[in-house]
């Protein structure tokens, strides 16, 4: 040990030492501006040589150093989540045309404002998620036993689907609870709406809802628009609630189905010149009185659409404050194209310059939980009884435990004692044992 302990001693003195006699402060200032890369290399070239065992797949190791450039910037001073890796498996998926080769359980997933877990934002009708019961706002902690903790959403997503009639286990924990509970759906071909639960209300109020952005968004909203003015609407509720994002181009055209002329929202990137994206003041205008229902889980393309109509005017914003993603993210192929990245570029801003990105935009009218639990006698009943349930299950569950325990102490003495027993049958007796008297 000692030995040991004095070669460790002089191996570490040696490395103090090399430190020591390093390049003058310019050299390494130089270094790292001009060749950070080499730093990589050398470490690179260390492991093939020096390693105990041979290196199977060196790009293995490259990937992991690119993995780990990423995860560096969820850190401060750059506290960006969305830039991400995408290695083969996840990059191939991405890549690849999905139509008749992919599948799902037909939910949309989003970010979580307070824990690093994708949460449910919306589940199709008649998919196997509807059919197991899955609800909005359930977390998913685990697909097929891997955590999904820290993952970007695009490779949640890609491990959620897979093959029509394969299976896929969910490990979800549901709003209010704190148990987890496994699902297990078998994928299905999903057909896709954003736009949904279409319907007109009491006092001619007609509603929809948005669950995410993509490229026919726009049409099926204007459609919407139409039949609903055509069954009597006289004002307009859209429901951007638990909509994490999708196009930047669709929330933009949906935009324009409102404001008349003008910048919608505008592009910053570094070393680029501002792009802003404008109303067709030739495009026909819808003008319903319009309220947007948001909620902490709106984010991205939603807050687009809702900071560009809430600076012209044209809505009222109903609900809670948004998540804040005004980040715009390039993903694209790196080295022989086998692998990507998902890299933070931009930031979106709204009409009137405010930034989208960390802050969200805050409602005109606010309807948070504490403030409708506090007003709402029905909620504030029914939040007791769980609060009461919870207790409950706290309080048998340390009953269960106890009794458990005690179980175990009782069948340990009865081991014992019948150990005992057994030893004394086995045992010669003490007068066997006693030589006889001469």
């Amino acid at each position: 040990m000692l030995v040991a302990a004095l070669m460790l001693f002089s191996y570490v003195m040696g490395q103090m030492s090399v430190a020591a006699s390093a390049a003058p402060l310019v050299r390494r200032i130089a270094f790292w501006r001009n060749q950070p890369v080499k730093l990589v290399e050398e470490a690179l070239a260390l492991v093939r040589t020096r390693y105990v065992t041979p290196i199977e797949d060196e790009r293995e190791l490259v990937y992991g150093a690119v993995d780990g450039m990423m995860n560096r910037l969820h850190r401060p001073p750059y506290n960006d989540p969305y830039s991400a890796f995408l290695g083969a498996s996840l990059w191939q998926a991405l890549s690849a045309t999905t139509a008749g080769s992919y599948a799902g359980v037909g939910i949309i997933i989003g970010l979580d404002p307070d824990r690093p877990y994708p949460s449910i934002a919306a589940v199709f009708p008649d998919s196997p998620a509807e059919k197991a019961h899955l609800l909005e706002n359930d977390l998913i902690i685990a697909v097929d036993d891997h955590s999904t903790q820290d993952r970007p959403l695009e490779e949640i997503a890609r491990m959620i689907m897979g093959e029509p009639g394969t299976q896929v286990k969910l490990t979800l924990i549901r709003a209010q609870a704190n148990t987890p509970i496994e699902v297990n759906l078998k994928r299905a071909t999903i057909e896709v709406h954003s736009v949904m639960d279409v319907a007109l209300k009491q006092r001619s109020v007609g509603y929809m809802r948005v669950a995410n952005f993509g490229a026919k968004t726009p049409e099926e909203v204007e459609k919407a628009i139409k039949e609903l003015k055509a069954d009597g609407a006289k004002s307009l509720v859209i429901d951007l609630r638990n909509n994490s994002g999708g196009l930047l181009e669709a929330a933009v055209q949906v935009a324009d189905l409102f404001i008349p002329e003008g910048v919608i929202t505008v592009l910053e990137q570094r070393g680029e010149p501002r792009k802003e994206f404008y109303a067709d003041p030739s495009r026909k205008k819808y003008h319903l009185p319009l309220v947007l229902l948001v909620n902490r889980k709106s984010a991205s393309a939603s807050e687009v659409l809702t900071g560009a109509l809430q600076d012209y005017g044209l809505a009222t914003v109903v609900g809670e404050t948004t998540f804040g993603k005004g980040v715009v993210e390039q993903v694209q192929a790196i080295g022989d194209g086998e692998v990507g990245i998902a890299l933070s570029i931009g930031k979106y801003l709204t009409p009137k310059g405010h930034d989208l990105n960390g802050e969200g935009i805050a409602p005109d009218v606010s309807i948070t939980f504490e403030e409708l639990i506090a007003s709402d006698p029905d909620l504030a009943r029914l939040s007791n009884d769980i609060d009461a349930l919870r207790q409950g299950i706290t309080d048998e569950s340390g009953k269960l435990m106890k009794l458990f325990t005690e179980r175990q102490l009782a069948i340990a003495e009865q081991t014992a004692s019948e150990q005992a027993i057994l030893k004394e049958e086995e045992s010669p007796s003490k007068e066997e044992n006693e030589p006889s008297a001469a």
